[in-house]
């Protein structure tokens, strides 16, 4: 059977770029780009983020969906690249003919980035993201010593100094 993974959420957050990384570890694979199916919409086509444009999106999804459920129904790992908000996740699983959804056992599939540790100039501690998860709220990411958290050193000072109050921290386990 083939695998489907839905990459979704916020423009600019990198989707594309884990699409394509994702797409490029399978032998026989499709990328599926959900933008483009907006791109058909020859005329008359509402700005996807106005609260008008939810049947226009609702269309825009189905077709998407569609296109990506035949490839996977075809036999080929299929990668979705696009924005789904929960409230088109039914909608959108129902046109690729996703008979089930699996996540991870808790429902949570966030996870800790452990090799972008030398990385933390840009990541600031987001590299622990299922920590962000488990500890929703808290400031300080890096919950172990090894888990370098430029951000929360950061924080942690501001506080420190005076020029930040009410910090939250990780809740005990």
């Amino acid at each position: 059977m083939a695998l489907l993974i839905v990459v979704t959420g916020p423009p600019g957050a990198g989707k594309s770029t884990v699409a394509r990384a994702l797409a490029d570890e399978f032998d026989r694979c499709v990328l599926v780009e959900g933008d483009a199916f907006f791109a058909f919409v020859a005329q008359g086509q509402i700005a996807p983020w106005l609260p008008e444009a939810h049947a226009q999106n609702e269309v825009v999804v189905r077709a998407a969906a569609a296109a990506t459920g035949s490839y996977v129904s075809g036999g080929f790992d299929t990668v979705y690249d696009g924005i789904i908000g929960p409230w088109f996740l039914p909608e959108f699983a129902a046109a690729a003919d996703v008979t089930h959804l699996d996540y991870a056992a808790d429902g949570d599939s966030s996870k800790n980035v452990w090799w972008l540790g030398p990385l933390q100039i840009t990541a600031w501690g987001e590299n622990w993201h299922r920590n962000h998860h488990t500890h929703a709220g808290s400031a300080r990411l890096g919950l172990r010593w090894y888990q370098t958290d430029i951000g929360w050193y950061f924080i942690w000072m501001l506080e420190a100094l005076g020029l930040a109050h009410s910090v939250k921290r990780p809740r005990e386990s």
